[in-house]
Formats: structure tokens, sequence, C-alpha cells
């Protein structure tokens, strides 16, 4: 058998570094396309913004389902599986999806990802280009599934899918299965090798799974805080100096990002894997996400001695009020402390820091707004050139637990919902507010807020330092152009594809 994964990104040009992260190679796609080989699958990948280019405009866009469309009649695969999290990439995938399914309707569309997992019934009510999801980590069904489908297709008897039957939708029993990531087949990065050029880093995990529960994350919402596994530090090194072996044959870098929603999480492993990785001798640079109290300044400087430039931080509010409302802490005071110290204990450890803010949450006021533009301020005084600011907007994602208590919030706040399920109707959803989060503040005023932020940002901070610590394009003037960057000069021109 024979499959085609498919990142398809957002539609179109994203604002901010954020768009960078599309440089970064996906680990789930690669995870998922690991595993199918293991299991004797052939196994294709395109990454549609490396293979396409990004669009800028709705024509340039049109002529990129074009291209895609041409490419998909001709293939012969009889699986075509896409990732999907909550956000600007959904209605893409049903767009691919269905060009998919009119060229080769007897190809079998997978879906899976945090969003699916969470709305796999509705996704499957609302479209029929998509014949099966996938609820939760592929790994531990990947054999079951691989033999369900060489014994004439018996998914019933395959934990943790959905999908259809004779015009009906079929679910199978939902399992928490807890497994060991050191079991798993290290990563095949042979999959990625044609997009090896234009990535400025590798994805590789650490570990699986968070032991907190924040009210607004999907991590939460897909394994509620129950699962966690980390690989062995022997196990880590050793498959980062297979990786670094392979992609320095091709490109000459060795950089990796790890995506653990939480890297780090025991600092007892943390310590003893950045020990090991020292000794190593491998020379790689790396960066991951993780919580700004988790690391005190010893450990920040054996990360950088380990080869870790950025960190990642989900700072999201500098409100007391709104930290609390959030779950991010109980003790806000200290918090906002600690995000000032961390900003300069990074930039006093030569690591750039890239810090979230999530605007108009249920119950902001411009009040509130006001507490987290001088926490960036500070920030910015005592981290110039490490530190980074990004201002996304809430989206009350599905299955989370602000997204279940909306009700609660409008009786409390006046929180009202100004599109729901917006990632089924908008290709730029995480760009604009979808929700009122108080009488006292509406969309104009936070998307205006927002906006002269940003600006502000922009004057205050160069962040070429910032760019460059994840592989970025450095020839770009960043005070001008930090919001044009999602379509960067490493990816290529959509008027250079041929087809």
């Amino acid at each position: 058998m024979k499959a085609l994964l498919i990142r398809t990104g957002p539609s179109f040009e994203l604002p901010e570094l954020y768009g960078l992260l599309l440089l970064h190679s996906s680990s789930a796609i690669v995870a998922v396309g690991t595993i199918l080989k293991h299991y004797g699958m052939d196994v294709d990948y395109w990454h549609i913004p490396i293979k396409f280019g990004i669009p800028t405009t709705q024509n340039e866009y049109d002529e990129r389902l074009k291209k895609f469309r041409k490419l998909v009649k001709y293939s012969d695969y009889d699986f075509i599986g896409f990732s999907c999290i909550s956000g600007d990439e959904y209605i893409h995938i049903l767009e691919f999806a269905k060009i998919c399914k009119e060229e080769k309707p007897d190809t079998i569309t997978v879906m899976g990802g945090y969003h699916a997992t969470i709305v796999s019934q509705e996704i499957m009510n609302d479209t029929t280009y998509i014949d099966i999801i996938v609820r939760g980590d592929f790994e531990p069904i990947c054999e079951k599934f691989i033999i369900a489908f060489k014994n004439h297709n018996l998914l019933k008897d395959v934990p943790n899918v959905i999908f259809r039957r004779n015009g009906k939708i079929i679910e199978t029993q939902r399992l928490l299965i807890k497994y060991d990531i050191n079991s798993l087949p290290k990563y095949d990065f042979s999959l990625i090798g044609e997009y090896l050029s234009s990535l400025c880093s590798l994805s590789i995990e650490g570990s699986r799974g968070c032991k907190f529960k924040c009210e607004y994350c999907t991590e939460s919402a897909v394994r509620g805080g129950h699962f966690w596994s980390v690989k062995k530090p022997d196990r880590l090194i050793d498959e980062i100096k297979n990786y670094s072996s392979f992609i320095e044959k091709h490109v000459g870098y060795k950089r990796f990002f790890f995506v653990d929603p939480l890297f780090g999480i025991d600092r007892k492993w943390l310590n003893d894997f950045c020990k090991k990785l020292i000794g190593s001798n491998l020379d790689v640079t790396w960066g991951c996400e993780t919580r700004l109290d988790r690391l005190s300044n010893d450990e920040m400087k054996l990360m950088r001695n380990a080869g870790c430039t950025f960190i990642f931080h989900g700072f999201e509010s500098g409100s007391p009020k709104m930290l609390k409302l959030m779950g991010k802490t109980n003790n806000p005071e200290k918090y906002l402390r600690d995000a000032i110290e961390t900003v300069k204990m990074a930039k006093e450890n030569d690591i750039c820091l890239f810090g979230s803010y999530m605007l108009g949450y249920p119950g902001e006021t411009m009040d509130t707004l006001q507490e987290t533009k001088n926490l960036i301020e500070k920030q910015i005084e005592v981290g110039r050139d490490y530190f980074y600011p990004s201002l996304l907007f809430f989206i009350p994602y599905p299955g989370t637990h602000t997204h279940l208590e909306l009700n609660e919030f409008y009786k409390k706040f006046g929180t009202k919902v100004l599109v729901d399920d917006i990632w089924k109707y908008s290709k730029t959803c995480l760009q604009n507010p979808v929700i009122q989060p108080s009488k006292e503040l509406d969309a104009s005023c936070l998307l205006k807020f927002r906006d002269e932020l940003r600006r502000w940002v922009k004057n205050k901070n160069y962040n070429v330092k910032m760019a460059s610590s994840f592989g970025a394009p450095t020839n770009i003037d960043y005070k001008a152009d930090l919001i044009e960057l999602g379509n960067p000069c490493c990816l290529p021109p959509l008027n250079s594809l041929k087809v």
C-alpha cells in the first residue's frame, strides 16, 4: 500500500515571525510517516507551502489549487492523510481533500491531529471528503489500522477511529492508550529530504503530553493532562546524533526544534539531558517551548551550553486578573516578576526568547490590555534584540474548558462570540478577533489596540538576532518588514513553479 501525507499550512501569508514556523518540519506528519514505513507502507510527503509556494492573493491561491489538482490526478495513492489543528488550516484541508476525492474517488482520505480528534463527529457530518478520522495518537493503533485494510477494511476492530460505511458514520471505542515513546521508531527524515534546504530546522520531540491543564489549551482537551511520556536522555541524544549525520549531508546545518508541549517538565531529566548532550560534542543548536516558571538561571545557562539558542514562552497576559482567568497561575504577582526576570536571564545567557500574548480572552478590558503592554515594554527594555512578543487574538478552540464555559463568561463579563466555529469559514481566522471579550471592550477596539502595539514593537525591536537564532533569513529589514514574512526568501515564488 502507498500513502501520501500532506502538510497544507495556512491558506495565505501569516504575519510576524509566526509565519516562519512553517519553515520547521512537521513533527506529527514525520511521526506518522515513520510508523507507516515501519509497518511496510510506501510513504510520500508534500509540504504545500514549499512545494507550491504561499499565495498572497486569491488568484495565486486558485492557481495553486489547479497545480495541486494536476499532481493528484496522475498519482496512485491508496491513502492521502492530513494533520489538522484548530485554526487557519482547517478550511484549507477540506479544499485539498475535495480535490483528492474528485480526482481519485477510490483513494481513502484520512484526517488526524488535535482539531480532528476533538470534533471528529462534526467534521464527518460537515463534509463527505474525509473518509476516516483518527482520534488521538496514531502510532498505538497503526498496526491494527493497516491490518484492518488488508483484511477487507475491518475498521470496526480498531479503536479511536471514526469512518464511513455504506452511507453511515461509525465510531469505534474511544480509548486513552498510554504507551512509552521510547518504544517508537526513530523519525525517518528521508520523508522530507527534498524540502530540507528550505527548512530552518527539524522538529523532534523529547516528550509527549503535558501535566498542566490550561483553560484554553487543546493539549489538555485531547489528552486531559493524563498522559506524559519522556524519552530517555541517552535515547534522545542517539536520535540527535543520527539526525545530525543525515541532515548535515544535505544542508550543512544541525538545528532542531523540540515540539514538546512543555519541554523540560522534569528538571532532573533536563539537567541530565543537557549534560549528556554537552558531553556528546555533537555541536548542535536547538530551541524549545516551555513555561517561564520551569527554568532557573543555572538551568538556562546549562541549556545554552548544550546548544539552546531560542525558547518559546506563552506569557499570554500582563494582567493578574487575566492570568487567573486563564488558569496560568495562582500567584500572578510572582508570575509577572518572573516574566521580566526570564527575559533578562535569557539575554544574559545569549538565548533569544519568543513570547506569545493572547489578547481578548473573556473578561479582557482596556485596563487589562494596558497591563499587558506595560509588561511587554519592560521585557523589551531588559531583553532588546533577544526578545520578540507575538500578539495573537484568543480563539475559543473546541473542547477546551474556555470553549465549554462561554455561556458563563457571557453572564459574568458580557462575552459574545462574533462567529461560531470560525475555522469553518475563514482562511485567516487567527488575524481578527472572533469574540467580544467583555462589555467594556468590543472587537474593533481590540483590533486597534493590537495593530498599534504591533507598530510600537516594530519601532522598538529589530530582532535580527531573534530571527537568526532559529534559522530565519537575516537579509530582511526586520524593522520595516517584520509583518511581511509569510513568504520569506527561502520559499519559492509562485511564478517560478512548474507542474
